[in-house]
């Protein structure tokens, strides 16, 4: 067995001992689910063959992978982030591989991993992957903004916006409106730049 193999049966045989009883183990066992989606992908992306008897133990051990896989995703879906981190794409392909590659594994009695997979709804993780990803996307598209263009309206619009609220007042305060020589001549200057 080549050393990626005896890597994911000892993953997959190590799933047994998850547990998230509290946020230490729990951190912990997400992080043993990231590292075996890590190693699904890998494993895709060589295009490692497997043999038939590598399927038959490796088909009924990825059984104890999908509850654990789905938990792991849902947490991903709840998770603050302020950036898309690569992993999410990571996971995203690795469950694809999962469903697409792995499927006509046998499960033992007599089933296909596919079948197993699709009774267990695992199709729902790439849903909940896909709306995290497409999520981030809208937001980062909408944090693009033009030089200039500040997604607040003009300053009159502003202005009319805040004396149509009655939070504010029709007019300012004296100190407020009233300029110092320095500030005319500041403003002035500033005027005189955006004209020419």
């Amino acid at each position: 067995m080549s050393s990626n193999i005896e890597t994911l049966v000892q993953s997959l045989e190590n799933l047994n001992k998850l547990k998230y009883s509290s946020p230490s183990l729990a951190f912990s066992s997400h992080a043993k689910i990231e590292k075996l989606l890590k190693l699904i992908f890998d494993i895709g992306r060589k295009k490692t063959n497997f043999t038939e008897k590598q399927k038959q133990t490796l088909g009924p051990l990825m059984l104890h992978a999908i509850r654990p896989i789905q938990i792991h995703v849902e947490r991903v879906g709840c998770q603050y982030r302020t950036s898309l981190e690569p992993s999410v794409y990571t996971k995203r392909s690795a469950i694809e591989l999962l469903i697409k590659d792995y499927g006509d594994w046998p499960a033992g009695q007599g089933t296909k991993l596919s079948e197993e997979l699709a009774s267990s709804n695992i199709q729902e993780t790439i849903w909940i992957l896909d709306e995290v990803i497409s999520k981030w996307r809208e937001e980062s598209d909408s944090d693009e903004v033009e030089p200039g263009d500040n997604n607040f309206g003009s300053e009159k619009e502003i202005s009319e916006n805040y004396s149509n609220t009655n939070l504010f007042p029709s007019s300012p305060p004296p100190s407020i409106t009233s300029k110092s020589s320095t500030q005319q001549t500041y403003i002035q200057k500033q005027k005189k730049k955006t004209t020419n």
